[in-house]
């Protein structure tokens, strides 16, 4: 596989690209036979000397055709023939504007331990084929801006593969002499190679036909092992309801007259969007009660909304090039959210909707600010549009995607609902069937609206997270209160300077009653806006301020590095505090010295949910940092007692009280610290949690028993109070409770509560008990694969309470062994050995060299065989450098061994990355 660094400015349009395409399988496990018919024009003013280059990797080649003469292999300069390396397969001698190229090639899917391309798992065949593993499966220019139409024949041995299923729509299905089948399919919409998928296995499907808004009927079905029907019917519903959402919120309605999700055990993501026939990794498809927590019921239901979404944004318009990934995946991730939000606000009813939809965005924001900030500020650091790249498969990080979301729902704030979906329309009716670039989506927002979206690119090329710095001022007597707001962006790996970008800050002001503000500024006192006349394009440019004079809750508009915001006619006296980024309104570090009476103050009265949370976090995360500096023995008694006030409060929402009294995670605990020393704060951790937990004594009885009522259903409302009770039964564990923790797994009939006992007994300080209900979790779901990476997770990321420091790595490493987990299945490494990594720092630095030493052997065992999963192993320590001593100097010389013995281009850039970075402080 080549190594040279693809660059976004180098990209030129195909020289020849493929209109139709004919496929025929020949399936089988140990050698699958593929035979390809393309129909080729010749792009615009390409010489006739140019050959057709087809991308072909580990392929082995049978035989080459050009216009229905074979070719034989080039011998020299000149003439017909063919050229094949281990990357493409070039032909010679195509004269005319078109040409019919006919391959047949042989792969196999048993050896394909990479998972991308046709690969075998358990006793079917699947495919990966983003972002390039078509080039796996037949020769092909497989670049997402050549868009043809697919027809596909498989064939194979029905006893052994009876379900046959490709993209678009079933044409026939035919018997064949010898046990043999066939089915043919054909997609009646062009796509780009990466979205093609086959299935051929043993599976039943759960389904249900539905009507459309445009009076036609599909047929929806989720297809899984036979043992696993009863739990595909959550999945089912969520594809139905993404459905119904998409033709409400945004008019999209489905295209196919069926549309397939497919569930399988091996799978290097979360699930694929490849056209009307989805593949998914079984954990964001399998659910029950007994196998599933509440969590999973929420994230099948985003997974499933997600990749239906892509149908549109992602599918029927794609992308000009790889560069342009985050105009497909963030915008579907800013589609999931806000169907996620819809859909809790719908179940929990309209009195609640606001907080379901604050804890949603509370979850939206945690991913942020724990996997995106630290990507923005480390060696992987890059524009939402990367400008270069050796591997794509490393780039559809965070950044692409969660801050790629951000992005878009800054566009959401400034233009509104109605402008954004008038966007949205423009969008689509401009562009469907096309690849195109971030540029085309930004303007059709911007013609769609009148408004002037040139400056709001620079969010497409610049990496790293802004700063909001604010400074306040208050003249109690007047009654005017000013606030000084700037920007900047640190410089970041190949950028050293970073310019100003459209940032929408929504605020409002408490009184000392706790009370919202209006807010007016002083020179809205008496004027009377004139209406901005527009610029000879006729274009606006992005309004500075919104136009709801008096309003509690105001949006403004950094478009510069500066702006002062004065408002009056505000109560004489004590200084208002500020609510700043309400809704978390800009993907920014907040700079701003507020003071702990400040905090306390928004966490009790903050009218914006997001901010009272966030204020209880930012509260809790000095209070902890503060132990970890050995600058205090003890948190303050004011925090604890608005922290007990808080989540005592009956009116507020139970998963919000949840999320609101939780200390904030290590890892976001760690991007504060500098340097980060892991042990330390866990020992720190460690001590803010017993004392919460002593602090909250009388309040631990009130929850024990407010978990679900019999029987067990997935729903927001009965979802929240089971996380209360669970965080009340982890509570009393760290006290020394350990009857509840049995008898809870015993009684339980659900998984959401089993796992929760589980929990709290490994935080149980007697680490017998953790270890009696580890052993009986592993009985009961000894024949679950699935269920089974959450006790394999839980080990790898459990804290040592009393253990010698390397008990955790030991336990991990003797895991490896264990019949259930296999180094060829990603959800096992991802549970185990990843989670280790990325999840489990201070146990990691604790146990020393023989820590990194098993991070090394894992990197360089993933790299001679998956890659993908390799390089994601890697980067769980790509922050090194921030590491205190001594354990960043032991990790530098593993680092360096490790990066000279890597082969795979994925693992190779990342560790080449880790080891040149610039460190950006937080």
């Amino acid at each position: 596989m080549t190594e040279h660094l693809i660059r976004r400015e180098d990209y030129r349009p195909p020289q020849w690209s493929v209109r139709e395409v004919w496929l025929s399988f020949t399936l089988d496990e140990e050698t699958t036979e593929v035979r390809a018919r393309l129909h080729c024009l010749r792009g615009e003013g390409v010489s006739e000397e140019e050959p057709i280059v087809l991308d072909a990797e580990e392929l082995e080649l049978v035989s080459v055709a050009l216009d229905g003469e074979p070719l034989s292999p080039q011998s020299g300069p000149g003439g017909r023939g063919f050229v094949h390396d281990d990357v493409s397969l070039r032909l010679h001698g195509a004269r005319a504007p078109e040409a019919w190229v006919e391959t047949v090639v042989r792969i196999h899917p048993a050896r394909n331990t990479a998972l991308s391309g046709l690969y075998r798992s358990g006793t079917g065949l699947f495919t990966q084929c983003e972002a390039q593993g078509f080039r796996r499966i037949t020769p092909f220019p497989d670049r997402p801006d050549v868009m043809a139409r697919f027809h596909v024949t498989l064939e194979a041995d029905e006893a052994r593969y009876p379900v046959l299923l490709s993209n678009g729509n079933l044409q026939e299905t035919v018997r064949l002499p010898g046990g043999r089948h066939r089915a043919v399919w054909v997609d009646p919409f062009p796509k780009p190679s990466y979205l093609f998928a086959l299935v051929a296995a043993d599976l039943q499907a759960i389904e249900r036909e539905v009507g459309l808004a445009d009076g036609r009927r599909s047929l929806l079905q989720v297809w899984v092992k036979p043992e696993h029907l009863p739990r595909a019917g959550w999945a089912l519903a969520s594809l139905e309801a993404a459905l119904r959402w998409d033709e409400r919120r945004f008019g999209r309605v489905l295209d196919l007259d069926r549309y397939m999700i497919v569930a399988v055990s091996d799978f290097n993501m979360g699930a694929m969007e490849n056209k009307g026939l989805n593949i998914f990794n079984t954990k964001y498809v399998l659910a029950s009660p007994e196998t599933a927590t509440d969590a999973d019921y929420a994230a099948v239901q985003a997974v499933v909304g997600h990749e239906y979404f892509h149908n549109w944004t992602g599918n029927r318009i794609t992308c000009r090039d790889w560069f342009q990934l985050t105009l497909k995946e963030g915008l579907t991730v800013f589609r999931e959210q806000e169907f996620s939000a819809d859909e809790l606000a719908q179940a929990v009813g309209p009195e609640r909707a606001d907080s379901a939809r604050a804890v949603k965005r509370i979850e939206d924001v945690q991913t942020l600010r724990t996997a995106q900030f630290p990507e923005d500020e480390g060696p992987m650091a890059h524009p939402i549009r990367p400008q270069s790249y050796r591997a794509i498969d490393n780039f559809y990080t965070a950044t692409v995607y969660e801050k790629g979301a951000e992005v878009i729902r800054l566009l959401h704030t400034l233009l509104g609902e109605k402008g954004f979906r008038a966007g949205m329309d423009r969008y689509f009716e401009r562009y469907d069937g096309q690849a195109v670039t971030c540029e085309d989506f930004v303007a059709a927002m911007a013609e769609a609206n009148g408004v002037d979206l040139t400056p709001f690119l620079r969010w497409y090329e610049q990496a790293g997270t802004p700063r909001l710095v604010v400074e306040e001022d208050w003249d109690g007597d007047a009654g005017r209160y000013t606030l000084h707001l700037r920007q900047f962006t640190p410089p970041t790996p190949g950028q050293p300077e970073n310019g100003p970008v459209i940032l929408p800050v929504r605020l409002g002001l408490l009184g000392a009653d706790g009370r919202d503000l209006p807010l007016v500024l002083a020179d809205e006192r008496d004027a009377v806006p004139a209406p901005e006349a527009p610029p000879a394009g006729g274009m606006r440019p992005i309004a500075p301020r919104d136009s709801a004079v008096g309003a509690t809750t105001r949006l403004f508009t950094l478009t510069d590095e500066a702006l002062t915001l004065e408002f009056i006619g505000l109560p004489p006296g004590p200084k208002p505090v500020p609510s700043l980024l309400r809704g978390f309104s800009a993907p920014v570090r907040l700079v701003f010295e507020e003071p702990d009476e400040a905090l306390r103050h928004r966490m009790a009265y903050d009218s914006d949910a997001f901010n009272r949370w966030d204020a209880a976090q930012s509260w809790a995360q000095r209070q902890v940092l503060r132990l970890t500096r050995g600058e205090t023995e003890t948190l303050d008694e004011t925090f604890v007692t608005a922290w007990k006030q808080l989540l005592a409060d009956e009116s507020l929402d139970a998963m919000f009280r949840v999320k609101a009294a939780a200390l904030p995670g290590e890892r976001w605990l760690l991007e504060t610290m500098t340097p980060a020393d892991p042990v330390r704060l866990r020992t720190a951790l460690v001590r803010s949690s017993i004392d919460l937990a002593r602090a909250g004594r009388d309040l631990w009885p009130r929850w024990r028993d407010c978990g679900s009522a019999r029987p067990y259903r997935y729903d927001p409302l009965e979802a929240g109070r089971r996380a209360l009770a669970a965080f009340a039964w982890r509570m009393e564990a760290l006290l020394g409770e350990d009857e509840r923790c049995s008898r809870t797994f015993a009684a339980a009939d659900n998984l959401t509560e089993r796992l929760a006992a589980l929990d709290a007994a490994l935080a149980h300080p007697d680490e017998a008990l953790g270890e009696a209900l580890l052993s009986a979790f592993e009985s009961r779901y000894a024949e679950d694969d699935l269920v089974l990476d959450k006790w394999f997770a839980r080990q790898a990321m459990r804290w040592s309470w009393h253990g010698a420091p390397g008990a955790v790595l030991a336990r991990v490493q003797r895991l490896t062994e264990h019949r259930a987990f296999r180094w060829t299945n990603p959800n096992k490494v991802y549970a185990l050995v990843l989670n280790f990594f990325a999840n489990n720092l201070a146990e990691a630095c604790a146990a020393g060299d023989p820590a990194w030493a098993f991070w090394q052997e894992a990197v360089l065992r993933l790299d001679a065989t998956n890659p993908i999963v390799g390089s994601r192993l890697a980067r769980a320590l790509e922050r090194w450098r921030r590491w205190a001593e001594p354990y960043r100097a032991a990790f530098a010389p593993v680092l360096e061994a490790t990066r000279r013995q890597v082969r795979s281009t994925e693992v190779r850039e990342i560790l080449d990355r880790m080891a040149d970075e610039e460190v950006v402080a937080p």
